[in-house]
């Protein structure tokens, strides 16, 4: 029974200035395939919540396919605490696809207890887990993507790698807080690797090649992420949460093991994606240049294959169409890279703005033959504003809120390995295609609109563009970073906007490669 007796010692939160109540725990609950910003709430909550959540240090993690939104007073009743679930005060989602803004479970639960969010030795993995959460490109050899290597991978119980997932967590923190030094015999993650790599632990091959070079990378940046898998093999070493060096490899087998097979299939998927993909050639005008853009629609069931159609092994295409076959849902992505050397986007302007804009009108409803048919001829029912199709922050639209735009990463999801049960689209592959074909180009677009009766956007950013005449060659990287420079300006119909993604700490090769070490 919860009681608004303060904690002793602590009696109001530092953050919001508000009596918690004792609430106590005898479950934590967390979504089946748990990520880094969850084991790091259950961290803080058992080394520092205690007092708030008694019970809570020995409480049970168990695992939730999904979990009914119910007000918190429904599971304090019950002892059990959701964590990412729930739609309680702990869990960042609201719905199926929306989210609260710049949180996670990590940052509620720290801003919830007192002095946490402010802790010098803890805010920075707070922000790192947050990062790792809301960000796209993530090195696959940060914590929160080997975690989630291991959902994809794994058809065990999730208890191991919230144990796996909590040792480091517990070593990065006392690490941070100490800063111990180097033991006798400590080794890096390059030369564990090699040991076990000597042991012909994995074959030879591209999977094996991509892996070392990942380990490389990663030993390299161990000082850039607090969680990159060569720092976190530091902080073991030194913090001594794992008590010997044997068990510390076998700490870094788990990660490498799927590192490894996470490359096996990626190859795998570049070999569907090169084989069986329709590939095809996209004008576009790009802060006021005509270029042509590789594009590829791919019907696939594969959890790599978007982020394998963007590698030059497959193509290199900046814009990738994928459906499933099976549940006939549909993810579109275009390339948010950035030059390695001055950090700015390798296509900027590059957005998916008008491409929802479209998919979603297209999706409104309308009298006449179905869409799959000839929906230019189809009268729509519902008044809409054609910006407003895409306008705002990220997120879906109440006229078909089965498309999440996905604004940030420039990502437009119609359901995703995540959200399984989100309404499939009614379209056709092809009408899908001549949306990509018509999207990324003022003059294409205004004729697409034209066809179809839509009223062209009048005023700022509205100008008309000349449909273009014919497809030149594709210019060479020097001419793209010469003449397409970053200027701010408004999101206008098509190609003008500034909105170039978000991959901050993306470094994936120019020329439209996408590396296997970047996360979609």
């Amino acid at each position: 029974m919860n009681t608004q007796t303060p904690a002793p010692g602590a009696d109001q939160s530092a953050e919001t200035n508000t009596v918690r109540p004792v609430i106590p725990v005898q479950q934590i609950v967390v979504h089946k395939d748990p990520h880094l910003d969850e084991l790091m709430a259950i961290f803080l909550l058992r080394r520092f919540g205690e007092a708030y959540f008694p019970g809570v240090k020995t409480a049970k993690v168990r695992f939730t396919d999904h979990l009914t939104v119910l007000p918190d007073s429904e599971f304090d009743r019950d002892g059990i605490l959701p964590i990412g679930c729930g739609g309680g005060r702990f869990d960042e989602h609201r719905g199926e696809l929306e989210r609260l803004p710049n949180e996670c479970s990590t940052t509620l639960v720290a801003k919830y207890l007192p002095d946490v969010y402010k802790n010098p030795s803890l805010r920075p993995l707070i922000d790192e887990v947050l990062r790792c959460d809301t960000d796209d490109g993530v090195k696959n050899t940060e914590l929160a993507e080997i975690i989630k290597l291991d959902n994809r991978q794994s058809d065990k119980s999730p208890d191991i790698v919230v144990i796996w997932g909590l040792k480091a967590i517990e070593a990065i923190y006392m690490h941070t807080k100490m800063n111990y030094t180097a033991p006798a015999g400590e080794m890096s993650l390059r030369d564990i690797f090699n040991k076990f790599k000597g042991r012909n632990r994995f074959k030879p091959g591209p999977a094996l090649d991509s892996t070392e070079r990942f380990v490389k990378g990663s030993t390299t940046r161990k000082d850039a992420s607090l969680t990159e898998l060569g720092h976190v093999v530091e902080c073991l070493y030194r913090s001594g949460v794992i008590s010997n060096s044997d068990e510390v490899e076998e700490w870094v087998l788990f990660a490498l093991d799927r590192l490894y097979r996470d490359q096996v299939a990626f190859w795998e998927a570049v070999e569907e994606v090169r084989s069986r993909g329709d590939h095809f050639v996209v004008r576009a005008l790009l802060r006021g240049q005509e270029v042509n853009l590789k594009a590829v629609m791919i019907h696939s069931q594969s959890k790599l294959v978007a982020r394998a159609a963007r590698t030059k092994a497959s193509g290199g295409s900046q814009i990738v169409i994928v459906r499933n076959p099976v549940t006939r849902q549909v993810q579109v992505f275009v390339d948010t890279s950035k030059d390695p050397v001055n950090k700015r986007p390798v296509w900027p302007g590059l957005n998916l703005a008008d491409f929802t804009r479209m998919i979603r009108w297209l999706e409104l409803p309308k009298a006449g033959p179905d869409s799959s048919n000839d929906p230019s001829i189809r009268r729509v029912l519902a008044g809409f504003d054609w910006m407003d199709l895409a306008a705002g922050g990220e997120g879906t639209h109440s006229a078909n809120c089965h498309w999440y735009y996905f604004r940030q990463a420039q990502q437009l999801l119609n359901g995703s390995h995540t959200h399984p049960g989100v309404k499939s689209t009614e379209m056709l592959s092809s009408a899908l295609k001549d949306v990509a074909l018509h999207a990324f180009h003022p003059g294409l677009t205004r004729r697409w609109m034209s066809e179809r009766g839509i009223p062209i956007p009048q005023g700022k950013g509205a100008r008309p563009e000349p449909v273009p005449q014919q497809q030149g060659p594709r210019p060479s990287r020097k001419e793209r970073r010469a003449n397409l420079q970053p200027r701010r300006t408004d999101e206008s119909l098509n190609g003008h906007s500034p909105e170039q993604g978000a991959m901050p700490r993306s470094e994936t090769p120019v020329s439209g490669e996408q590396s296997p070490e970047t996360s979609n």
